[in-house]
């Protein structure tokens, strides 16, 4: 991209949307899904972010748990992070 621009899509009531052959969500550098009560898909206070890059994928993960990374057999905190993780159990209700 040559403007440098962060392309995100909302994408919160489009899952399984598509234009043309390309999913929603795919289009720019991050989509985002939301699974709230008035959503399509409703589990909860919970939402979905999803990237084709590594880096993005990286620093949303470990932002999402408390700022943990993998590190060699174990974990360390890489820098700010929320827990933005829903329960198992709503995890597993929503999976697809």
């Amino acid at each position: 991209d040559t403007n440098h621009l962060l392309v995100i899509e909302d994408c919160a009531a489009a899952h399984g949307a598509r234009i043309a052959d390309k999913y929603v969500g795919t289009w720019g550098d991050l989509g985002c899904y939301s699974f709230d009560i008035g959503k399509t898909i409703r589990i909860g206070e919970s939402g979905m972010v999803i990237t084709s890059n590594e880096k993005y994928y990286r620093k949303l993960r470990a932002v999402s748990v408390n700022g943990l990374v993998p590190y060699k057999d174990n974990v360390v905190v890489q820098g700010f992070g929320v827990n933005y993780t829903p329960m198992q159990l709503v995890g597993a209700i929503g999976k697809i």
